[in-house]
C-alpha cells in the first residue's frame, strides 16, 4: 500500500510542476509571437490572438501584451483590449517606457470612447 501511495504522490507532484516547467519557454513564446505578427500583418487577427495569448502565458512580455490588446481589439473584443492597453500602461510605467505607456494609455482612452457595434 505504501508503494502505491507513493507512486501516486509522485505522479501528482510531477503533473502540478509541469505547468510551471512550460510556462518559461522564451524559444517557443518567440517564435509564436512572430507567427502572430506575420497573421496580424495579413490582417489575419482571428488566427494571431491566440499564438499571442500562448506566447505571453509562456514567457510574459509587455510587447506581447500590447500586440495582443491590439489583436483583441481588432477582434472586436474591446473589453479585454481595454484592460490589456491598461496593463501595459501600468508595466511600462513601471519600466521607464514612456513611449509604451502613452500609447498604451491613448488605447485606453479611445476604446473607452469607441462603441460596441464599431
Amino acid at each position: 500500500m505504501h508503494r502505491f501511495a507513493a507512486g501516486v504522490l509522485l505522479v501528482a507532484s510531477v503533473q502540478l510542476s509541469a505547468p510551471s516547467a512550460l510556462a518559461d519557454d522564451p524559444a517557443a513564446a518567440q517564435a509564436l509571437f512572430a507567427d502572430a505578427r506575420k497573421l496580424m500583418s495579413a490582417g489575419k487577427f482571428e488566427d494571431a490572438c491566440p499564438k499571442l495569448e500562448e506566447s505571453q502565458r509562456l514567457s510574459p512580455a509587455t510587447g506581447t501584451k500590447f500586440n495582443l490588446a491590439d489583436c483583441y481589439q481588432h477582434t472586436g473584443r474591446l473589453a479585454s483590449a481595454w484592460a490589456a492597453f491598461l496593463s501595459v500602461a501600468a508595466s511600462a510605467k513601471n519600466a521607464n517606457q514612456g513611449a509604451r505607456e502613452k500609447a498604451a494609455r491613448w488605447w485606453c482612452r479611445t476604446l473607452r470612447k469607441r462603441p460596441a457595434s464599431w
